[in-house]
């Protein structure tokens, strides 16, 4: 990942090219109100999505907020302050 670590899906992460690495984040899915705090740990989506999506959530994290084989879900985003 672009933070240097190894990828973990189990981790509660996330990518993005719209915020800092190390970035806290709540994400919370529109129509369920599940809501999962994640890491931005890498960058991402891939630049042909960038129009479409805003964030690559772990699959732990996904998973948190809606089933695995929905696969997309609209979310809010709240940025959180540092630890």
């Amino acid at each position: 990942m672009a933070n240097g670590h190894p990828f973990d899906r189990h981790a509660l992460t996330c990518a993005s090219w719209d915020y800092p690495l190390g970035t806290r984040l709540k994400v919370a899915s529109r129509a369920s109100g599940m809501a999962v705090i994640v890491v931005v740990t890498d960058r991402g989506p891939a630049k042909r999505l960038l129009a479409t999506r805003q964030l690559d959530l772990s699959e732990a994290a996904f998973a948190a907020i809606a089933p695995l084989k929905q696969g997309l879900a609209e979310v809010a985003i709240t940025v959180l302050p540092p630890l």
